[in-house]
């Protein structure tokens, strides 16, 4: 999962329900409930963002000098 309830859990549970991992790559949080694991894989990321600005990019006349911003992420595997 990786979307804006990251932020809201985060808040929620402060900073003594959230670790990171030795890596970077993902946060836990959690309560009395169960735990949510979120993996914070860059391109995967990336990824997201660009298919949620797409049809910003593509159609917004005032995106016009960053229309091709996501191309080079699209091309990765």
């Amino acid at each position: 999962m990786c979307n804006f309830t990251l932020n809201w859990y985060y808040e929620r549970f402060g900073n003594n329900d959230v670790s990171f991992s030795p890596d970077g790559k993902s946060i836990a949080s959690g309560d009395s409930d169960g735990v949510l694991v979120w993996d914070f894989d860059l391109n995967q990321l990336l990824k997201h963002g660009c298919n949620m600005a797409h049809d910003y990019l593509k159609n917004n006349p005032k995106a016009e000098s960053d229309r091709y911003l996501c191309d080079d992420i699209y091309k990765k595997k």
